[in-house]
């Protein structure tokens, strides 16, 4: 007996039904073949209504499926297999011009408003970070924008050596540095380790320390 998904359709769903139905019986012929029309009409419906809902999950999350077949592992990037960042994202209005790969710090501007100003671990500051702007343009004084908070992913940021452990800079400016500060009174916070040039572990979930 052969068997078909259906007749035209290519779907992960498995009617186990045979081509036409296999019966001597005109009257009962056609009366199973509306069934399988019924059936197979049903099959086209759900399979096309999974699709749609995986585009738009791919859409919203940035997720995007991978090969299982291991030999074809060395085409994937880093970007469609750690998608932890993509749960982390907050939108807040920024008290300072940001840019794209910023470090920035989380604090009420008043009346409880939350605002996002660059983050440094230099002693006078002490400004922890908190995220990274995920926006990919310039954020101007009392704009809103996407602040990636957490742990995950970052690709907003370049130059960096892989395997290195990068730490919030005292720069002032929202940067990170490989060097770990000594000095008392500035902070000592671990950002993350790159596994590319531009791209980045981060881990803003770990306490940060201040140098006595």
């Amino acid at each position: 007996m052969a068997t078909s998904n259906s007749s035209n359709l290519s779907s992960p769903i498995n009617l186990n039904l045979p081509i036409v139905p296999e019966t001597d019986n005109p009257g009962l012929y056609t009366e199973a073949s509306k069934i399988y029309t019924a059936l197979r009409n049903l099959q086209a419906y759900v399979t096309g209504l999974q699709t749609n809902i995986e585009t738009e999950f791919q859409n919203r999350t940035g997720y995007q499926a991978w090969p299982n077949d291991s030999g074809q592992w060395n085409t994937l990037t880093p970007a469609q297999t750690i998608l932890a960042q993509n749960g982390w994202r907050l939108y807040v209005q920024a008290v300072v011009p940001l840019s794209f790969g910023q470090l920035v710090n989380l604090f009420d501007q008043g009346a409880g408003v939350l605002g996002a100003r660059v983050a440094s671990a230099s002693s006078v500051l002490q400004r922890a970070a908190h995220g990274f702007v995920s926006t990919p343009a310039v954020i101007s004084l009392g704009s809103f924008t996407e602040v990636q908070l957490g742990a995950g992913l970052c690709g907003a940021i370049s130059g960096m050596s892989i395997g290195t452990k990068y730490y919030l800079s005292t720069s002032g400016s929202g940067t990170i540095t490989p060097l770990k500060s000594t000095t008392t009174g500035e902070i000592v916070q671990y950002i993350g380790y790159a596994i590319a040039s531009n791209r980045l572990i981060y881990d803003f979930l770990t306490e940060p320390i201040i140098n006595p």
